[in-house]
């Protein structure tokens, strides 16, 4: 019985000290596919070798215009590459918002879904051209 409770207790021990470890390791990062980083650069060619903030976001919601405009700004003065996917039901009302708020980053009307459950909703992400993904939005808010 003391030989069982002893190695019930090395075990514990064990497993605490591994797991403490453990997070200390960085985690995989996410990876965005290759096709939808093609994709993503096929909106904007000049990105290419850049550090790129994606925001995926519904183009007729008011409040998500006006972060996608205070991004551009954001990403510009860290240099930093802003692409905007919409999803919108009035692509001429939505670029003319974009127009009133001077927004000239580059910007994709998603038509077909193509986006869709390949990169996050409504985030702000960052991504790097090992195409690692890293949600950006803590970082913008701040």
């Amino acid at each position: 019985m003391k030989r069982f409770l002893r190695i019930a207790i090395f075990l514990a021990i064990v497993t605490l000290v591994c797991s403490c470890q453990n997070r200390h390791v960085p985690q995989n990062q996410e990876k965005v596919s290759r096709e939808t980083y093609q994709k993503i650069l096929r909106i904007c060619p000049t990105a290419v070798r850049k550090v790129l903030l994606v925001y995926y976001f519904d183009g007729d919601c008011a409040i998500c215009l006006g972060k996608a405009s205070y991004i551009e700004k954001y990403a510009n003065t860290r240099g930093l590459t802003p692409v905007f996917i919409a999803k919108t039901l009035n692509p001429a009302e939505f670029q003319y918002n974009l127009k009133k708020l001077n927004v000239l980053a580059c910007v994709h009307i998603e038509e077909n879904h193509e986006f869709e459950n390949k990169i996050f909703f409504m985030k702000v992400m960052k991504i790097d051209v090992g195409r690692n993904v890293r949600n950006y939005d803590d970082e913008i808010q701040n």
